[in-house]
């Protein structure tokens, strides 16, 4: 990725190639700043915008996308082993408004404040330990392994959220949503804990 600084007219077209653009603010006009994605009144500000809200920015993104994946393979895990019981016709013992809302509002609202707001690293200590950007610029926080770790948290955790309900409903003759009813909330709950278990940030800072 590269990244390209300026603060004049000259140096409008290498802000525009760049991957990211900062302008600067200065005497020799706004070009810069209105061909940029980061726009700054200071070059000091520009040690505060990379060291500490780039690297928040790379870690919450590498999290929020990881959790993603791992909480729709999650459900649709769910729905897969439900598969083998209804000759894999593609039903769902899960109740429609609930696999509408289930990605729109119950399990995206909490990862989208986390994604917003998590702070794995205090803004004093990325200050004073500018090495820690590093981890940014090795994609630390996002390797193949934790896309597969997640996969494979995504499996069994699918499996017990699938079949406690199924044998506890094992002998009885509840109806098919009232059946699914357990197991969503019991996959929900389960992915919420997850996420509070990936949230570094429980305190304001």
């Amino acid at each position: 990725m590269t990244l390209a600084i300026g603060d004049g007219a000259n140096d409008v077209s290498m802000i525009q190639v760049a991957d990211v653009g900062v302008g600067i603010s200065g005497q020799e006009g706004m070009q810069a700043v209105m061909a940029s994605d980061f726009a700054l009144p200071r070059f000091r500000y520009l040690q505060k915008l990379l060291l500490v809200h780039g690297h928040w920015c790379y870690s919450r993104l590498a999290n929020m996308i990881l959790f993603f994946f791992y909480k729709n393979a999650m459900f649709v895990l769910l729905i897969f082993w439900y598969q083998f019981y209804c000759g894999f016709s593609g039903s769902a013992m899960i109740d429609q408004w609930y696999l509408i809302f289930f990605n729109l509002m119950f399990s995206a609202f909490p990862q989208l404040v986390t994604g917003t707001l998590d702070k794995d690293v205090s803004a004093e200590t990325l200050q004073q330990l500018p090495q820690l950007y590093v981890n940014g610029q090795n994609s630390e926080e996002y390797k193949p392994y934790m896309f597969w770790m997640n996969m494979i948290d995504a499996f069994y955790q699918s499996l017990v959220c699938f079949f406690i309900p199924y044998f506890a409903y094992a002998d009885s003759d509840v109806d098919l949503f009232t059946w699914g009813t357990p197991i969503t909330t019991l996959a929900l709950l389960t992915i919420l804990v997850h996420l509070g278990i990936e949230t570094k940030t429980w305190v304001r800072t």
